[in-house]
């Protein structure tokens, strides 16, 4: 049993930002599908197979029908889409993500994969983890990494994403690492070393907001 004592590797996500946004764009698509739905499905002639493909709104009648006329308003579409969005926005899911070790420390954004930042950071993340001894890790004193995370809906990643608003390096950082290395430069070597302002290769979101 781990603890928030315990263990130093422990770690709160709070409430996914990403999330919100997310089922909001899956609300609007809904409210478009639903309005450029047929209001009834064509009936076809007996013996005779309908070919038409189009979506059908007829499931939302009893749903949202609030005058119960048989006939779905778009004022009724609205409140009942409405309603929705208001029942999921209430519910929060929480996920506890146990166990691992060695590569779930090195992992620090959880992505499931070692970035080239992550992996030049290792010795640092194992010395402020308490398990290095001279010059070798101590695979026994790696601790267990329990990850606590809030989201609405579904969480659809836990790594973190690249937080800045410069549209060059979110084109650019085709990995998603949060980094845009030489590889993924598309400009010349000259402005890589301008943007690159510690000169390790990489360019960071800040030194890109520096710059921008």
């Amino acid at each position: 049993m781990v603890t928030i004592k315990e263990s130093p590797c422990l770690e709160w996500f709070q409430a996914d930002p990403y999330g919100k946004s997310r089922i909001n764009e899956l609300f609007a698509q809904l409210r478009e599908e639903i309005n450029n739905a047929d209001p009834e499905p064509p009936k076809p002639e007996k013996g005779a197979r309908s070919r038409d493909r189009r979506p059908s709104r007829a499931w939302l009648t009893p749903l949202g029908d609030r005058n119960g006329n048989g006939i779905l308003s778009q004022q009724e579409i609205d409140q009942w889409l409405g309603l929705q969005q208001q029942l999921i926005h209430g519910q929060l899911l929480v996920s506890i993500y146990s166990g691992g070790g060695l590569f779930e420390l090195l992992d620090t954004n959880h992505d499931a994969a070692l970035s080239i930042r992550e992996l030049r950071n290792m010795w640092q993340n194992l010395e402020s983890a308490a398990c290095t001894a001279d010059s070798h890790v101590e695979l026994q004193q790696v601790p267990q990494v329990v990850l606590f995370v809030v989201s609405q809906g579904y969480p659809d990643q836990l790594g973190r994403r690249t937080t800045t608003d410069v549209e060059w390096f979110r084109l650019m950082d085709r990995n998603r690492d949060g980094d845009v290395s030489r590889r993924e430069f598309t400009g010349s070597p000259a402005a890589f070393d301008r943007l690159d302002q510690d000169h390790d290769s990489l360019i960071s979101p800040r030194e890109a907001a520096r710059q921008d």
